[in-house]
Formats: structure tokens, C-alpha cells, sequence
């Protein structure tokens, strides 16, 4: 018989009490679909008015973790460092990232977990596919196409993987390079995924997304680029199943 599985999921929110509170109970949902334990770690970034969601974290067992100031974009590489490091001391057989803003879809656990043994020796696999992020991101690294999935060379804060990146990564954030620059500028993001995906490939890891999202991203407005997020829509292509919005 198989060993329980043991699953860690960590998101990341700020004043979206509506959207994270939808993402919970999709959580809950597909958490009987796994043979083991799913534990949540909610991160936020010191929201207004959260009490309701840190009361429904003691009640359903998540543990929450509430940072003394919001750190928005220019620090956000700091709370992404503390996501981080607090999972040295929280083992799992598989690590998922989730932001505050997306939807599961029905099978989500099984749907990667099963598309993850499909793939040659990954890393890291991110779970949705942006119709305006499907060719080369930061590292340059020139897409492999294969059977449902694209080895793309990048990961962005919305992925699946194993212990291994997070020891690779040490876990840990340095400060990106230009941040100066990206507080001044609306359109350029934190730069934490850029970093992360360049030391991550620079120690070998290989990184992976899904053809068909596994997520669906809720269409707000974006806490960190507004003007980037009206520029550019964060829109999912071909979900692989159906999302419930009960």
C-alpha cells in the first residue's frame, strides 16, 4: 500500500477576501480527491478587514500567516522570501504556489500530479497556460513542446513541484536587480519570478507549464500593476476541466 501523500499549499493574497475565500473552498473540494493530508498556508500581506478569513483559517486548520505591513510590489520579494523559508521546516511530497486571484479546476490534484509523471526529469510545472505568455519569458530559453505540456524554462508564483526546487532555490529570494526602476515603473512587475526562474535554471532545474490551464484566473484588477494588468489581461487558454463557481 502507498504511503499517504502529503501536500503543502501556499498562497499569497492581499485585500482579496471574496476571490481567496472562493479559492479555499475549491481547495476543500479537491482535497477529498487526494489519498493523503492537504495542508494550507495562507500568506498575507497585512489586507484590511481580513478577520472573517483568519477566523476561517482557525477554523478549518490552515495556518495563517499576516505580515505586520504590506509590503507591495517593491518589497514583495521579501514576502515571497518568508513563503519560502518557512517551508524548511514544513516537509511535503509536493509543493503548490497559488496566487489569491484563480479558480481550480474539478480534478485539479490529480490532473497535475498525473501530467508531472509525463515529463522528463521536471522541476517545477507551472498550471496555467496565458495566452500572452506562451513563448520564451526571462531566461530566453526557447520552448520544448510534448504531450500536454512545454518545457518553458520560467515559473511566476503558480506552480507544482517537488522539495527539490525549493533546495535548489535555498530557499530563499534575493533582491532583484532594477527594483528602483520597477517601483518607479507600472508596467514592470516585482521582478521576484525572473530571479527565481534564473537561479533555478542556472542550478539545473528543469521548468515546465501545462498546454491546458489547470487554473482559472479571476479577471480583477491587480494589486501590484494595474496598468499592466489593463494592458495585458491575464487570460487562461483551454481549461482542462470545468470550474465550478457554486
Amino acid at each position: 500500500m502507498e504511503a499517504p501523500l502529503r501536500v503543502v499549499v501556499s498562497i499569497l493574497t492581499y485585500n482579496r477576501p471574496g476571490e481567496l475565500r472562493a479559492l479555499l473552498d475549491d481547495l476543500e473540494r479537491e482535497a477529498r480527491r487526494v489519498a493523503g493530508d492537504v495542508a494550507v498556508r495562507i500568506y498575507d500581506d497585512c489586507s484590511e478587514r481580513y478577520g472573517s478569513i483568519a477566523g476561517l483559517a482557525a477554523q478549518r486548520g490552515y495556518t495563517y500567516v499576516r505580515a505586520s505591513h504590506n509590503h507591495g510590489k517593491a518589497e514583495h520579494w521579501r514576502w515571497v522570501g518568508r513563503e519560502l523559508a518557512d517551508l524548511r521546516d514544513v516537509p511535503a511530497d509536493w509543493y503548490v504556489f497559488l496566487p489569491d486571484d484563480c479558480r481550480l479546476v474539478s480534478g485539479f490534484f490529480p490532473r497535475a500530479l498525473a501530467l508531472w509523471e509525463r515529463l522528463d526529469e521536471p522541476t517545477a510545472l507551472t498550471l496555467v497556460a496565458q495566452a500572452e505568455r506562451l513563448g520564451p519569458c526571462w531566461t530566453g530559453m526557447r520552448p520544448r513542446h510534448g504531450d500536454g505540456w512545454c518545457e518553458v524554462g520560467w515559473i511566476d508564483g503558480l506552480h507544482l513541484c517537488r522539495r527539490e526546487l525549493l533546495e535548489l532555490l535555498e530557499f530563499s529570494v534575493g533582491e532583484p536587480p532594477g527594483r528602483s526602476a520597477a517601483r518607479r515603473d507600472g508596467l514592470r512587475g516585482s521582478g521576484v519570478g525572473q530571479q527565481l526562474s534564473t537561479r533555478a535554471l542556472r542550478r539545473g532545474a528543469r521548468l515546465y507549464r501545462v498546454d491546458e490551464s489547470l487554473v482559472e484566473l479571476v479577471p480583477v484588477p491587480s494589486q501590484m500593476n494595474p496598468r499592466a494588468r489593463a494592458r495585458h489581461p491575464l487570460l487562461s487558454i483551454r481549461l482542462a476541466a470545468e470550474v465550478s463557481h457554486d
